[in-house]
């Protein structure tokens, strides 16, 4: 079922420093998941490198590293449809 109408229309534009900006003035912060994520990351991606290749231990810290990136992109992309979904409520 559609949402009502607002008759009401806004502007966004995507940016570096703040998430996104629209036509109102106002702004969305960027929730930077990347940067909380970072300290993790860095000690799973250290455990990798200090492994054999082709070894059992290995392959289990490629599937540590991959996991916290796969956290990191659900948690952009969640955070993209919400914004997205506020706005289209909106207007």
């Amino acid at each position: 079922e559609p949402f009502p109408a607002t008759g009401s229309a806004v502007g966004i534009d995507m940016g570096v420093a703040n998430f996104l900006a629209d036509s109102n003035g106002e702004f969305v912060p960027n929730p930077r998941h990347g940067q909380k994520a970072a300290a993790r990351l860095e000690v799973a991606q250290q455990a990798l490198s200090r492994c054999k290749r082709r070894s059992n231990r290995r392959r289990k810290a490629v599937e540590t590293v991959a996991r916290l990136h796969r956290k990191v992109r659900r948690q952009r992309l969640d955070h993209a449809h919400k914004i997205a979904l506020d706005l289209v409520r909106q207007h």
